[in-house]
């Protein structure tokens, strides 16, 4: 991860079975546990960001239009995001 150094550590406490998921996702996916963890969270306030945007989005605009207003601000985040990774 770009910039890990400058990132302070942070403890996690979890189940020992979501570790365990996590552990199995990582591997497959060729990441370490924490980019692993990172990459789901990042995904996840994404999702969160384009749903508050959807909710903000006029209630008469036609709901078809809302998402995939929605649906654009995900991918663009998704954009940024994997920019910052390289």
């Amino acid at each position: 991860m770009k910039g890990a150094s400058n990132i302070a550590p942070f403890g996690l406490r979890m189940p020992e079975e979501l570790k365990s998921h996590i552990s199995e996702m990582a591997a497959i996916h060729g990441r370490s546990m924490n980019a692993e963890i990172v990459y789901r969270l990042t995904t996840t306030a994404i999702s969160d960001n384009a749903n508050r945007k959807r909710i903000n989005i006029n209630k008469s605009q036609n709901p078809a239009i809302a998402e995939l207003e929605a649906i654009k601000l995900q991918i663009e985040q998704a954009i940024e995001r994997l920019k910052k990774q390289e």
